[in-house]
Order: structure tokens, then sequence, then C-alpha cells
């Protein structure tokens, strides 16, 4: 993979996941004066957040299933911040695509908004970090995202269908385009209250971003 290990994120060198184009990304845009953290703003998209929707404090994910960082993050980071801001109904968070990585990145997310039409996004979303392995290496192949429906309770002919259908293949292109335009070089990559983070850094770090935001 063509890719830096910096601070825990998988920088993107010499690859892009989607050349921007006009009409995407129309809410994002990028502000900076000095030496404050980078601002941005930018849509929470179309997934169920996890935590209360009314909750202050905004924490939204690009990430790629394949990106073993975003799995550290998730089996790590992410614990802590829901039990510290999740469920006191301070923060929600929300997944962006950030499909770089290479097709079945492309085909788990898909599966993962398949399987949201029944609800059971954040279900998946915890089965495709527990499954995952090298990258495009049959690991997210079409059976085995099959077989992972069926693991969280799915209907596999219901599920499939969905998948084979392709129709959220745009909606996973545009979050990632989306992404590079707010300022995302890696994965994973996070917007707190507008306040850019990349990498799966320590809780700490979430923690004072998080507390900044509620200040707000």
């Amino acid at each position: 993979m063509a890719a830096v290990i910096v601070g825990g994120a998988v920088l993107m060198r010499g690859r892009t996941p989607a050349q921007p184009s006009a009409g995407t990304g129309d809410q994002a845009g990028i502000s900076q004066s000095g030496n404050e953290p980078q601002i941005v703003n930018v849509a929470v998209g179309d997934l169920p957040p996890m935590g209360d929707p009314q909750a202050p404090v905004a924490i939204i994910e690009f990430g790629d299933f394949q990106c073993p960082f975003c799995k550290r993050f998730a089996v790590t980071t992410e614990q802590q911040i829901k039990d510290k801001y999740v469920k006191t109904g301070q923060a929600k968070i929300i997944w962006r695509d950030f499909a770089f990585l290479g097709e079945e990145s492309i085909q788990a997310s898909q599966a993962a908004r398949c399987a949201n039409e029944k609800g059971k996004f954040w279900e998946y979303h915890d089965k495709l970090f527990e499954r995952q392995g090298g990258e495009n290496v049959g690991v997210f192949a079409d059976d085995k995202l099959a077989s992972f429906a069926v693991e969280i309770g799915l209907n596999k002919g219901e599920f499939m269908s969905c998948l084979s259908s392709g129709k959220y293949k745009e909606v996973v292109r545009r979050d990632t385009v989306e992404g590079q335009q707010v300022g995302i070089t890696g994965t994973p990559g996070f917007v707190i209250n507008g306040r850019v983070i990349v990498g799966a850094l320590p809780f700490q770090a979430f923690e004072e971003a998080i507390e900044e935001a509620l200040k707000k």
C-alpha cells in the first residue's frame, strides 16, 4: 500500500480515492486563521448517529472499513468516548465513508448502508471491524459481507439484492470526495463541531476537543 504512517493515520501518497467534482460537498468549506485549529463546515450525512441526535457535540468520522487504524479507534478510543460523552447525551458519533483503500472498501461501505436499511448500521459497522483482515484479499468479498449480514440477523436474499444493485456506490464516492474537500487526508479523520482531527489518537486528544466544543 502506498502510504505513510503519521500519528496513527494512514495518509495517502500518490493516490486519491476520487477526483472532486462540481456539485458535491456544497456544504463544505475550510477556514484557518493564524495558529488556530483548522475549522470546517461539513454535512452530517445520511447515516444514523450513535447517541442522541440532539447531542450538542457532533463527532464526524471519515473512515475506511479496511483501515487498521479505524479499527483501533473503534475498539479503543471510541468506547471511551461512548462511555463518557455519548451515553450521557453530550456527544454523538457520525460515520462518513472515506473508502480509498480499494474495491473491498467500497463494497464494505455499501454493505453497511444496506444493513442500515434494516436499522442495523452500527451492528454491521462493528462486525466489519471485528472481521477486518488484509486489504483487498477477499475478506470483504460479497459472500463474506452477506455472511456478516446473516450473523446480525439480516435476511441474506434481501441484503444481497441491495448490495448487488450498487445503489449506494455513488453515495460512498460523494462522502469520500467531501472528506477530501474539507481537508481529510487519511483515515480515520474527524470533524468535531468543525475542528479537524486526523489519526487514531489517544482519548485525551478527543476529550480536549469535546470539552472545548461543550464550552461554546
